[in-house]
Parts: structure tokens; C-alpha cells; sequence
């Protein structure tokens, strides 16, 4: 079988990421995932510092970020679900939640 080459740009990355006025140590809550263009860029942004939790409800997606993320570590945590059923992640960290 032939292989499709699959080219995704995110649209209004940096827009988006300014947006979200980022701060050292941020936990990131991703709710659409999707290929992780978003997230890459929030990743490289926090340097080392923050947290994103990736959901998205598309198992092909899940992969195909998992695959194109650079080096997310322990500072990014990706859950298959929807919104309503996501209960499989944890939210603890010192000090308790942090909003950016």
C-alpha cells in the first residue's frame, strides 16, 4: 500500500501561543490536541519549565503527535479521551493547580 505524505500547518500558532501569555513552570491543559503543532510550540516557549496535558479523542491523532513532538518527557502527558470521560490523568504537582 501506498504511503500518503501528511503535511499539517497549525493555523494562528503564534497568535494562539501569545495568547496564553506563558509563564515558567505553567501547567497547559490542551483540550484538542490534534497533531500537536500547538503544543510543540507551548513545549519549546516553557523550556523545560511547565506542563502540557494533551487530550484529544482521536487515537490516530495521539499517535501521530506522539511521533512529531520533540522530546516531551515528563513535561507533557497525553490522554485519549473526550471531555466528559477524561479521568485517567493526574493533576497533582506541588502546590496544586497553576493557571498561566
Amino acid at each position: 500500500m501506498e504511503q500518503i505524505e501528511f503535511n499539517h500547518v497549525s493555523v494562528l500558532l503564534k497568535e494562539t501561543v501569545d495568547g496564553l501569555n506563558l509563564k515558567p513552570g505553567a501547567v497547559i491543559v490542551d483540550g484538542t490536541m490534534g497533531f500537536g503543532g500547538h503544543t510543540q510550540e507551548v513545549l519549546k516557549r516553557l523550556e523545560g519549565t511547565g506542563r502540557v496535558i494533551c487530550i484529544d479523542q482521536d487515537a490516530d491523532a495521539i499517535a501521530a503527535a506522539s511521533g512529531t513532538l520533540e522530546g516531551p518527557g515528563d513535561h507533557c502527558q497525553m490522554q485519549l479521551c473526550g471531555y466528559a470521560p477524561c479521568t485517567g490523568f493526574s493533576g497533582n504537582r506541588p502546590g496544586g493547580w497553576h493557571h498561566a
